[in-house]
């Protein structure tokens, strides 16, 4: 874990152009709250003390817009908001050239519209957008290199290149981009105190710390004392709950999740948030809840990502149910429907093209691993200890199982001998189960300082190539390496 330095002093010489009111229609942006944002922003200005500036304001309404568009995908509104993105930007190019918001304001447009881009499918664009970004906050903290908020753009875009897979890395080169996931942690970690951009600062960390270096507790004693610390904030709800699954917590995630209400028709955020009650009631095995999840989620939201997941895990649902019948209706949907841009979609084209292959208890003891739901996922394993699978990647596929289920609950022994199984049982194929076993083996071995092991199998995680979730695998595995002693 990154040791976080106290601000410089030679922050102070930077006057903060933000008022009291923006800084609180700020917050309320980040919290997912436009409404609020934009109102404080149009209020007329009799009470704040501080002067106002339109640059800050221009930053807070693009904030709001951008978040609608990440979160929502509402495609109607694109033109729009592309167009106010537009003007804004020439607002900001004409803007005080000596103050060090102006390009950092500049840069963070450019990257929020890349992540907008990304959304609905303009990759190129994007690029150019991050291409963009970096050489404006480049270029800035080489004007301004004690300006603090510097960082939060230059981390975030050092954390993104850093985790494009080894293969592309000389496309950054060619572009004159440079990537360090290391770095990247160490300058956002400077920013976690800071008085305006330290909340947003810690979410991309705890993001970062659960997605990518496999540090779910650090990530979720963060953001479990940001949640308390602001229940009302959408935004670490949404994180929380999803870091709280990610970690085998569903309980825990199903309570926030039961904390939260909205109606139907609400903040978008709303019905990502039903995804994900869809995601636990299908770990719990709690079908009815799990078919109403989803469709709620399809019926309202306005995008195109998680759509073929839903309809796939609609015919989950319905399978494991026993409802065959409604169970091949939501397979042909899903066949035919959505995209495959998110690695849940992906994940969910790949798992439909061999849906007659999904063994019903192995996914059963997937599911309830998964989320936590040990005692389930235990009986289902004692039951078939001794079962004689048909197909070799069924048969592969309980060992590895077995491995997550002990490893998760803390019976690390029986999880490197499973892990271990795994590896040398796939030899010659493409599945997962064996470069990730031998991530996790880096992982426990490294816990136990057996550091010659971990680096031997982390290294072997990256020697497998081409097959689902590489990325992922791939860039826990490098990032491993790197911090090891």
């Amino acid at each position: 874990m990154v040791i976080c330095p106290q601000h410089s002093s030679a922050q102070s010489r930077y006057s903060d152009i933000f008022n009291a009111k923006q800084k609180r229609a700020y917050r309320k942006a980040l919290d997912l709250r436009a409404q609020s944002s934009k109102t404080l922003l149009l209020q007329p200005n009799t009470t704040d003390s501080n002067s106002t500036t339109d640059e800050a304001s221009l930053y807070i309404l693009q904030l709001n817009e951008s978040l609608e568009l990440i979160i929502g995908e509402d495609e109607s509104k694109y033109p729009m908001y592309k167009e106010r993105w537009e003007k804004r930007l020439s607002a900001l190019q004409s803007s005080n050239k000596k103050s060090p918001y102006r390009l950092f304001f500049l840069a963070e447009l450019r990257l929020q519209w890349a992540f907008v881009d990304v959304k609905f499918g303009h990759e190129l664009s994007a690029a150019l957008h991050l291409r963009r970004a970096f050489r404006l906050i480049k270029k800035n903290k080489s004007l301004h290199p004690d300006f603090l908020p510097n960082l939060k753009t230059m981390g975030l875009l050092h954390i993104m290149f850093g985790a494009i897979p080894d293969k592309y890395q000389w496309v950054l080169s060619f572009l004159g981009l440079e990537g360090d996931i290391d770095q990247g942690l160490t300058e956002l970690s400077r920013l976690r105190t800071h008085s305006i951009f330290g909340t947003e600062a810690q979410l991309l960390l705890s993001c970062v710390q659960a997605y990518l270096l496999h540090e779910e507790k650090v990530a979720l004693s963060t953001v479990k004392s940001l949640h308390n610390d602001n229940t009302s904030s959408l935004s670490i709800a949404y994180i929380y709950i999803s870091i709280l699954m990610k970690n085998a917590q569903g309980e825990e995630a199903l309570s926030i999740l039961s904390s939260l209400e909205g109606p139907a028709n609400s903040h978008s955020i709303f019905h990502l948030l039903n995804y994900l009650r869809g995601e636990n009631s299908l770990q719990k095995g709690d079908y009815k809840t799990a078919i109403s999840s989803y469709r709620d989620f399809l019926f309202h939201f306005k995008g195109r990502n998680l759509v073929k997941d839903a309809h796939y895990k609609l015919f989950l649902a319905h399978w494991l149910n026993g409802d065959s019948i409604n169970a091949a209706v939501y397979r042909k949907k899903a066949l035919s429907t959505g995209t495959t841009y998110a690695e849940a979609d992906k994940h969910a084209a790949k798992a439909l093209e061999n849906a007659h292959r999904i063994n019903r208890p192995i996914m059963k003891i997937r599911l309830a691993t998964d989320g936590g739901y040990y005692t389930v996922a235990k009986k289902l394993i004692k039951t078939h200890e001794s079962f004689s699978w048909q197909h070799r990647k069924d048969a592969i596929e309980f060992i590895y199982r077995k491995a997550r289920f002990y490893h998760k609950t803390g019976e690390e022994k029986l999880a490197i001998e499973n892990y271990l199984s795994v590896i040398s049982t796939s030899q010659g194929q493409q599945w997962y189960f064996a470069p990730n076993s031998a991530l996790q083996l880096g992982y426990l071995y490294q816990k136990g300082k057996s550091y010659d092991h971990a680096r031997q199998y982390f290294e072997k995680a990256l020697s497998y190539k081409d097959y689902v979730y590489e990325s992922s695998i791939s860039n826990k595995a490098k990032s491993a390496l790197k911090n090891m002693p």
